[in-house]
């Protein structure tokens, strides 16, 4: 119906707004820890929402040719992570299964939270032109992520001691910190400043999705203004709440709720759909 349609669609309006501001917030407070340190968060703010939002107040296509540059000007970066590799000592992963089966199931559920964004094609899968491609798509695309996430995994197990990785809040820029080159000294500043251009790939369709179901919800053909005030919205509250990696943390605990849109909304609609066709077959034959 009309009226529950939108009562129903305020829901993901409210969860896509959250990660994304979630996940700017979370990038401002790593480049002002590395990069600006002097500099107040909403400065930092506006300059990330000006190249924002010239991304994201246009559609899926642009969003996508500007994800594939970015993925193949970032790439290469992996390849760095193998001179670390012949450093490494392999006994620190023995005995694989110390501590049981607890412990990998726990760090399961933790790892699931990096693998949101799923939920994001039921608003692209509509606009593909090749629509039997969309499956392969996602399992390729959700793979290769799945070997970058094992193997920085297992280089930083290799690399730092048993009890050493557990002080350490960023292994891996840690990792890239002893890296050297004579033309090159601090390799992890500029895996930093790639690091942000690769989490905007992140934040940026969450925005979209956002303004665009605000655009739906108001009949509305276009969402360029939604998502201005969208980011006036975000500059605005970091501007006044300025929050602190504390404060990330417990939004952090809330971001893990985005396990129930991964995991619980796609078998619940997939139910739904189900019964409404056996129902219609009920009541036409």
């Amino acid at each position: 119906g009309k009226w529950m349609g939108k009562l129903v669609l305020l829901l993901p309006i409210c969860y896509f707004a959250f990660i994304g501001w979630f996940i700017i917030v979370h990038t401002i407070l790593l480049i002002k820890e590395s990069f600006l340190p002097q500099t107040p968060e909403y400065v930092i703010a506006i300059l990330l929402a000006i190249p924002g939002y010239m991304v994201a107040r246009y559609g899926p296509r642009v969003q996508g040719r500007y994800s594939e540059m970015m993925f193949y000007m970032t790439i290469w970066m992996i390849l760095f992570l193998l001179i670390p590799l012949r450093s490494g000592h392999w006994i620190h992963l023995l005995p694989l299964f110390k501590s049981g089966w607890e412990p990998i199931m726990n760090g399961s559920m933790s790892t699931l939270s990096s693998y949101i964004g799923v939920e994001i094609v039921f608003y692209i899968y509509p606009l593909l032109q090749k629509k039997q491609y969309a499956v392969q798509g996602m399992l390729i695309a959700n793979t290769l992520t799945l070997f970058v996430y094992l193997f920085v995994t297992i280089l930083c197990f290799a690399f730092f001691s048993p009890e050493g990785i557990t002080n350490l809040n960023q292994p891996l820029l840690f990792l890239l910190k002893n890296l050297e080159f004579r033309f090159l000294e601090r390799l992890d500043i500029i895996a930093l400043a790639l690091y942000v251009i690769i989490v905007s790939r992140t934040w940026m369709p969450y925005v979209y999705c956002s303004v665009f179901s605000t655009s739906r919800l108001l009949n509305q053909q276009h969402h360029r203004s939604h998502t201005l005030l969208y980011f006036i919205a975000v500059v605005a509250s970091v501007y006044f709440f300025q929050p602190t990696w504390n404060q990330s943390d417990v939004y952090r605990k809330f971001n893990q709720a985005s396990i129930v849109a991964l995991l619980i909304i796609p078998a619940a609609m997939y139910v739904c759909v189900r019964s409404m066709e056996t129902f219609r077959k009920w009541r036409t034959g």
